[in-house]
């Protein structure tokens, strides 16, 4: 729905006349379609939060220039006018400021704009995990991407994959229990729950509880929680948990 406008307005400027085009225009133009054809991949479970951007990005380009061709033509510069208006009137009642407003107080956010604080610390983070010289792995991935750091394991889609039979979490396991990996970061209490989107856990079944035997919390900075090994190994009490054939 948020797009409808940026698109109606492009058609507006890829039908439009001619005249005074450039190549660059036309480069604009194919560049637009091409970002359309990701949108295949909403298809796959999970890509409905990154196969838009692009296109929404490039829609926002051709859209300003529609909007600045349509100018120098007074139908035309009517017609996009009010398909503007028409998409600003329809998008605005959908957005719920009470609503959002509640999840930035949830969230301990008081305003949209950067808290210093709160991103000098997930700095610290990202240099936290450049140095940790084990692995890591991290919920969001963002933390390991800007230190650097290849991914051991994306969640939600390898939780997929388990459960279909694809892939066996026994080796990330083992580093869990075994002290391979150095360093947890997540953007909730790991303790509390484990997040299920249309039934599929973030984490599969058998990596959650390794990581509850052999993990800690240590801190929380910049809205991550750190997590390392414990001392002494993993959770002797739970005795029959995931990590007890790798004790002795």
């Amino acid at each position: 729905i948020f797009q409808v406008g940026s698109v109606l307005l492009a058609l507006l400027w890829l039908v439009g006349p001619r005249a005074g085009r450039t190549r660059l225009d036309g480069l604009l133009g194919l560049y637009l379609l091409g970002t359309a054809l990701p949108l295949v991949g909403l298809g796959k479970v999970g890509s409905n939060h990154n196969h838009w951007m692009e296109f929404a990005a490039a829609g926002a380009v051709v859209a300003t220039a529609s909007l600045w061709a349509a100018a120098a033509t007074r139908w035309r510069a009517l017609a996009g006018g009010l398909v503007l208006a028409l998409h600003v009137g329809a998008v605005v009642p959908l957005v719920d400021v009470t609503v959002l407003k509640g999840v930035w107080e949830q969230r301990g956010v008081a305003a949209i704009a950067p808290d210093a604080a709160r991103a000098a610390g997930f700095a610290g983070v990202v240099e936290r995990v450049r140095a940790e010289p084990r692995e890591v792995i991290a919920n969001p991935l963002d933390v390991i991407v800007l230190a650097g750091r290849p991914v051991l394991l994306e969640p939600y889609l390898f939780s997929i994959f388990h459960s279909q039979g694809l892939w066996s979490p026994e080796p990330i396991v083992e580093r869990l229990c075994t002290g391979g990996v150095g360093l947890v970061v997540t953007n909730y209490p790991l303790e509390q729950f484990n997040p299920a989107y249309h039934d599929y856990t973030h984490w599969p079944a058998p990596v959650y509880r390794a990581m509850l035997e052999a993990f800690a919390r240590e801190s929380e900075a910049g809205g991550r929680f750190l997590y390392v090994p414990r001392s002494g190994g993993p959770d002797p009490a739970a005795s029959d948990g995931v990590c007890a054939r790798y004790r002795g």
